[in-house]
């Protein structure tokens, strides 16, 4: 054998391990169009001790409203139509894909590794005719969770009157905590829990009671959040119902009940009547 040929395949093969290790390679094919290919650097495991696997690890992403999103198995990359949160879990390897510079660049997401704030931002860039908004929470010892639409400066005081309201007498509260909802035209809500906690180990669930209602407040109404699963996504769902009066307001069982007025960072209440008029 041929001492340059024998030198020139020990480096093609070295070169071909390096690049193995080191290296993805994500091709996609369009309809009626050769398949396009692209390297991606893989991270070194090999820097593992730099890791700590008991802080969780958030992906950055600002989403691009002109990207075509694909889901991907490990021997091909198929464009998906995204209309819900519901289709999305945790563990899904998506793409999202789009023209840069006369070039199809494609990007992966790590859906269960984003920021509830870049969950919604991705979510608003492919999903039109849905609202997206995160929602906060007084999660009781029970298990279960009194909630409202955040969308206010003040709405951690307005939570804690409305938790007042909704359970008078309900045991002390746990922790606060955040997710993330959908609203369509209809007034149908699915919720997202954020239940899935990213780690660089993988994905892991928070403890979480199973509770047969939410009691969540948005805008003038009341809406109950009901256990709902859809194919491997569960979450919440409930529909906000709308009534001949301008607002429907929670009435708890037994008890008086107020309108409160927020202004400069005070607050002044008022009794209402049976028929929810000021007295």
């Amino acid at each position: 054998m041929n001492f340059t040929f024998l030198c020139l395949v020990i480096v093609l093969y070295f070169c071909g391990t390096h690049s193995h290790y080191n290296k993805d390679v994500v091709c996609i094919k369009d309809q009626g169009q050769e398949p396009l290919c692209k390297t991606v650097e893989r991270p070194n495991r090999r820097r593992g001790n730099d890791i700590n696997n008991n802080i969780p690890s958030y992906d950055p992403y600002i989403p691009r409203s002109t990207a075509i999103v694909y889901k991907c198995s490990s021997l091909e990359c198929k464009p998906i139509i995204i209309r819900s949160l519901t289709q999305l879990t945790p563990n899904q390897d998506l793409k999202a894909c789009f023209t840069h510079n006369e070039e199809y660049v494609c990007e992966t997401i790590r859906y269960g590794y984003l920021k509830n704030v870049d969950k919604i931002l991705f979510l608003s860039s492919i999903i039109r005719n849905k609202m997206f908004y995160n929602v906060d929470c007084l999660h009781y010892s029970d298990g279960r969770r009194v909630c409202l639409m955040k969308d206010g400066v003040d709405s951690y005081s307005e939570l804690v009157d409305f938790g007042t309201i909704a359970r008078r007498d309900a045991p002390n509260v746990y922790s606060e905590d955040e997710f993330i909802c959908e609203e369509d035209r209809n007034r149908i809500i699915n919720c997202d829990l954020n239940l899935n906690v990213p780690y660089p180990g993988g994905i892991r669930l928070k403890k979480f009671k199973s509770v047969d209602e939410i009691i969540m407040k948005t805008g003038p109404y009341v809406v109950l959040l009901k256990p709902k699963c859809m194919g491997a996504w569960c979450g919440y769902s409930g529909r906000v119902s709308f009534t001949r009066r301008a607002s429907k307001r929670y009435e708890p069982p037994g008890g008086k009940t107020y309108r409160c007025y927020y202004a400069k960072n005070q607050q002044i209440c008022k009794e209402l009547d049976e028929n929810g008029l000021l007295n």
